[in-house]
């Protein structure tokens, strides 16, 4: 299971959101509680249109409006791609976010993880990107923008943050 808090509903106060998996058996529902372990039965959606791989959900504020965003991204699997997807929940219902929602590396495989923060001092947070396990990628750190308009690279946050070590 994976689990992060975020301040959802505007208020300041954390909810707990989390999402099943790894693994092929698990669909990538999100779902938020209260403090006590109480659901939020308007927070419980599906982030992705497969039912396997589970999801991974963090949230922070990425438009400057106190509300904190949900941010989603697929468990890893050869078969489901690092799409990083947002979402916002106005007390009433989930919508997904069609301005947040992007490729974070450039293969269609072994999902991604995402986290948000304050990365550049203003009022609003980042999105920062690691590549799920697999082949395909080193541990390469990536940030993005969002301005309301489009999500953008942070050319300054893109690196291989650990190197392989050989044996011989």
């Amino acid at each position: 299971m994976n689990v992060a808090a975020a301040a959802i509903t505007g208020d300041e106060v954390d909810r707990l959101l989390t999402g099943p998996g790894p693994g092929p058996d698990f669909g990538p529902q999100v779902r938020a509680f209260d403090y006590r372990g109480g659901s939020i039965p308007k927070v419980s959606f599906y982030a992705y249109g497969t039912l396997k791989y589970g999801v991974k959900v963090q949230g922070g504020d990425l438009d400057g409006d106190a509300a904190h965003e949900m941010v989603a991204t697929p468990g890893p699997g050869a078969v489901f791609g690092p799409h990083v997807r947002g979402f916002q929940f106005d007390n009433v219902q989930v919508q997904a976010m069609g301005k947040v929602s992007f490729y974070a590396y450039g293969t269609l495989k072994y999902g991604a993880n995402a986290g948000c923060g304050n990365l550049d001092l203003d009022a609003t947070r980042e999105i920062v990107t690691g590549p799920g396990p697999g082949p395909t990628f080193a541990s390469q750190l990536r940030g993005f923008q969002y301005d309301n308009v489009a999500v953008t690279p942070m050319g300054k946050v893109n690196a291989v943050v650990f190197r392989h070590c050989g044996t011989g």
